[in-house]
This record gives structure tokens, sequence and C-alpha cells, in this order.
């Protein structure tokens, strides 16, 4: 009966794009379908029994988004992050001027970006001062060590 009625995964990416035509230029479509499979996940856990109760955020009220690679959508690239044919500088760890010992975190900051970014996460959290925004990289392999 679930699946006569199009609960799954698949049917659940389909249908966001029916949605994502009204934000095309904004929402990509990778980024939909992961939101999609965020959605079917919920349902999955309260079909069978061990889910909270279902409830419908605005898109306003979401706090983070993903993109499924780092190829479209959200990219991180070249020390920016570009959403929508837009780049926003990330703020990086400032390089230690010659002559000086680099900062742990600067240390830390440019092993982790050795490695190769699977894919981006956009968190925002509310201030004082109003929203502000953040990248999450989630990177391939093991973290450096501190």
């Amino acid at each position: 009966m679930i699946l006569a009625h199009g609960f799954t995964e698949y049917n659940f990416q389909a249908r966001v794009q029916k949605w994502r035509s009204h934000h095309r230029k904004l929402i990509n479509t990778h980024v939909a379908q992961k939101i999609a499979s965020t959605v079917w996940r919920k349902f999955q856990a309260y079909l069978y029994g061990n889910g909270d109760e279902i409830r419908f955020a605005a898109w306003a009220d979401f706090c983070s988004i993903e993109g499924k690679n780092n190829e479209s959508g959200i990219v991180f690239r070249d020390g920016a992050v570009e959403i929508a044919r837009r780049k926003f500088p990330v703020k990086l760890a400032k390089a230690p001027r010659e002559g000086f010992q680099p900062s742990p975190s600067y240390t830390y900051e440019q092993e982790a970006l050795s490695h190769k970014v699977k894919y981006c996460r956009i968190t925002r959290r509310w201030y004082p001062a109003g929203w502000k925004y953040f990248v999450q990289l989630i990177l391939e392999g093991e973290p450096p060590s501190r």
C-alpha cells in the first residue's frame, strides 16, 4: 500500500522537482534531492514506529542545506563557496607573516583542505545582530590530528 501511493525515496525526489521550479535559479537539483531524501528518512522513521510525529516547516525555517557532491549546487572552490552562480568568500585562518610560526588553527586548516571536498553544507545560526551563515566542508579521508 505504501508503494502504491508513491511513498519511496525516489518518488519524494521526483516530487520535489515540481516545487523547485519556482526557485529554479536558487535551488540546484542535487540540493532539492538531498532535502527530499531527508524528508523521506523522517517519513520512514515515522511509518516503521521509531520516529517522531511529522511536522512541516516553512522553507525559511531550514537551518541547513547541503548538496550531493562538490561539482554542482553548493561548490567549494578556490577559497569561496559558489551557490546559484554567486561566489561567497570563506574566511580562513590567516597565513603567518614571514619569519613567524604558523598558528595551530592555520596548520590544521591547511592539512584538512589538502583532502578532496566530498560535498558542502550551509548552516545558519541566529545571533543578536541577525543570521550568520557558515559552510561545513565534508572531506574525504581521515581528519588531521590536532
